[in-house]
This record gives structure tokens, C-alpha cells and sequence, in this order.
């Protein structure tokens, strides 16, 4: 038996079809996913500096839809005969011209308003428009299969096809009860069903991130932190004072920060700084680890409420006050709690062997200390050595370069 190695990134798109192929023929194979900060690393190695790419016994296939078929040819999911392999090129075909639109409603139109345009055309027009086609399709040839009287390829390639748009409304073929019919019939395929219920949740390929704050860290930086650390783009959206009464009545909570996510929102800024370390890879490996860094999350808020409540004091010599004892007793026992804690894991990072969120929290909380009091960390070598080694890390460097200098 060949061993088959498929390269794609951590996303369905043009590698999803071909992974059906594999599932639905009960093969194993490779599923090696990269991501966007490993692509130029790998693109040199790839035909046409491009993916997917599968890797069979050492030769190298290019090109999705060849990948596809060619594998549809080998696992039996071709078609009996040449009018078949024709008939389900024409399938392929047409869900390909179905992808353009969902690939610029979901991924590539980047203008907020234009998107949403884009997406009622997609369920107002274009998904009605080719439910209608494959429906008619699939009733011309009897029912229970796009061609012949067998699972084909063109099955597959219609069940991929809506998952983007069934991802983002379960309703559009509601008044399509056949394709509907058949899209369930062959999603519980007892190899499909297993594969697609273990399945990583994406989106297309990769979601529109939008993150709401006011223009300072305070609790909107560990977010960015996550974001920069892991190469992702997103649209960093700061308000100032004055606009905020206009922007309230449009948040969760009526505050801020407010993350969204191809037009979902999420507010409180740890859930929003955790549920992005899990897409990241920022988390922990395992729950244990889950379970550490939502310690030094916590830790790291216990020492924020000091500093914020030293920021807000407006008496003067209140402030003064809050200001000795964080400069005395709070800033030095919480050096001391972390450095202990790194030195306990090794001394490079505050849990398991690589970044996680535990350790740009520990860079985020010592930020507005590190502003105001530049020694702060003197008598903590191993923790000041760690920040700097963090704080130096590529892409956060550039943005810690270029952001603009806050108080808090």
C-alpha cells in the first residue's frame, strides 16, 4: 500500500475535499498542517510554491483538484466508466465555481460593510442558486447519489462544498430537502461521520479577526500580545474617550475590550485572550497545562487591580502612597512569586517547554511597572531575563517597536 503525506495548512478550503477522499475510502495517510508563520519555510519545497501538495511513496502531486481525482481514481470513488469520470468532473467544476464566491464572501473581502453585502448575496442568491443546481442534479439521477448508483467523488465534493456556508446558517437547505438529504446521508458514512465529529472547528481557512479596545494596554494589550506572538492578522480597532458613548450600546457588556470573529462577539478580556491562545496554539498541550496557565492569568490579574488602583486614585497623596507600596511590597512579591514559578519549570518558560499565554501574561503585567520604575525587576534576574527574551521574540519586537507609548 503507497503511504500518502498531504500538506496543507490548518484550515478546510482546498485540502477538505481531499480529505474526505481519504476518510470516505477508510485510507490512512499524513494530514501534516502547517502554519501561516511555517509557510515560507516550506513553500521552497512545493512545486509551484503552493499547496496542497501530496506526497506518495516520495513523488510529488500538485494542483487540489488533480490530487483529488487522482485519488478518487485510485480508492474506487472515480466513477465505473469514462461518462461517469465526465459526469463528476462536472460536479467538481461546478462546486469550484461555487468556492470563488465563498472564498470573497468569507476570506477575502476584508471591508466590513462590504462583507456583509457579500453575505446576504450569498444566501439570498448564490446558495439558493446551486442548491438548486446540485438538487436537480441529484433528482435527475435517481436520489440517494450524485452519479451512478454508488458513493462518488461528486458526492464529496457537493457535502464540502456547503460547509462554509452551513457553518455560518444551518437554514440554507431548508427548502432543498433532498440535497438536504443527501448531505446528512453521506456526512453519517460511519469513516466521514467519525473524521468530521474529532474534527478541528475552521473556518474556511482562516476567520476575520476585529478587536475593539480604548488606545492603551491596561486589558486589551495581553490580547494583542496573542495575536502578534502568533503572526495573525487582525483589525485593531482603538476608541478614544470621546467616541466611546457612541460605541457602547453596540458591546456586550457596555464595555470593553470586545473581540469579533467573522461577525461573532465575545467580551471579557481573559475569555477573549483564552479562547484565542486554543485557536493559536498558545493554551497548553493538555488540560494540566490549561490548568497552569489560567493560574498565572489569574495571578496576573490579582496584580492588576493594584495597579490599576493606584492609576485611577485621584487624590495626590493617595496616590503617592499606592505608588510606595507597589514600588516597595507589591511590585517585589509578585516578581518573586513568577521568577519562583519559572524557576520551577526550568527557568525558559512559565509552563511546559514552549510560549504559552502564561508567559505574555507575565510580559503584559509587568509592562506598566517596567514603564514607570525601569528597575523593577533588578533583584529578579532569571524573571528580568525571561521578559526580555519574550518581549524579543520577532514579531512581538516589531510591534513593541512601533505601538505607541501609554501610561497604562
Amino acid at each position: 500500500m503507497p503511504n500518502y503525506k498531504l500538506q496543507y495548512f490548518n484550515g478546510r478550503a482546498r485540502a477538505e475535499l481531499t480529505r474526505y477522499v481519504f476518510h470516505a475510502a477508510g485510507k490512512d495517510f499524513e494530514d501534516t498542517r502547517y502554519t501561516f508563520e511555517e509557510w515560507p519555510s516550506v513553500k521552497p519545497s512545493t512545486p509551484f510554491g503552493q499547496m496542497p501538495v501530496l506526497q506518495v511513496d516520495g513523488k510529488t502531486l500538485a494542483q487540489s483538484g488533480a490530487i483529488a481525482r487522482y485519488l478518487a481514481r485510485e480508492f474506487g470513488l472515480a466513477g465505473k466508466n469514462s461518462w461517469e469520470q465526465g459526469v463528476i468532473d462536472q460536479f467538481v467544476e461546478l462546486a469550484g465555481d461555487m468556492f470563488k464566491d465563498i472564498a470573497k464572501c468569507y476570506f477575502l473581502e476584508k471591508d466590513e460593510e462590504k462583507k456583509k453585502e457579500l453575505a446576504k448575496n450569498m444566501y439570498e442568491v448564490i446558495c439558493p442558486k446551486f442548491c438548486g443546481f446540485f438538487q436537480n442534479a441529484l433528482e435527475q439521477n435517481g436520489g440517494n447519489f450524485m452519479v451512478g448508483n454508488e458513493l462518488s467523488l461528486a458526492d464529496l465534493v457537493v457535502l464540502d462544498i456547503f460547509d462554509t456556508p452551513m457553518q455560518y446558517n444551518k437554514s440554507i437547505m431548508d427548502s432543498f430537502p433532498k440535497l438536504k438529504a443527501h448531505r446528512e446521508r453521506i456526512s453519517s458514512l460511519p469513516n466521514l461521520a467519525s473524521y468530521i465529529e474529532n474534527r478541528k472547528e475552521t473556518f474556511i481557512l482562516m476567520p476575520s479577526y476585529k478587536f475593539e479596545y480604548f488606545d492603551g494596554r491596561a486589558r486589551g494589550e495581553l490580547t494583542r500580545y496573542v495575536f502578534h506572538a502568533s503572526g495573525k492578522e487582525f483589525e485593531d480597532s482603538r476608541y478614544t474617550f470621546e467616541q466611546w458613548p457612541s460605541v457602547k450600546p453596540s458591546t456586550l457588556f457596555g464595555q470593553l475590550p470586545v473581540l469579533h470573529v467573522d461577525g461573532k462577539k465575545l467580551g471579557q478580556s481573559g475569555a477573549i485572550a483564552r479562547f484565542l491562545a486554543r485557536e493559536f496554539g498558545l493554551a497548553g498541550k493538555n488540560s494540566w497545562e490549561q490548568g497552569l496557565v489560567d493560574q498565572y492569568m489569574e495571578l496576573a490579574a490579582d496584580m492588576f487591580k493594584e495597579v490599576v488602583k493606584w492609576f485611577f486614585e485621584k487624590d495626590e497623596e493617595k496616590k503617592k502612597e499606592c505608588l510606595k507600596n507597589l514600588k516597595e511590597d507589591v511590585y517585589p512579591k509578585y516578581c518573586g512569586l513568577f521568577q519562583n514559578a519559572l524557576e520551577q519549570n526550568g527557568g525558559k518558560y512559565f509552563v511546559g517547554n514552549e510560549l504559552t499565554l502564561a508567559d505574555l501574561a507575565v510580559l503584559d503585567i509587568f509592562d506598566t511597572p517596567m514603564h514607570h520604575t525601569p528597575n523593577t525587576m533588578d533583584s529578579f534576574p532569571k524573571l528580568k531575563a525571561h521578559r526580555e527574551r519574550i518581549a524579543s521574540m520577532t514579531n512581538l519586537a516589531s510591534y513593541i517597536k512601533k505601538r505607541k507609548v501609554t501610561d497604562i
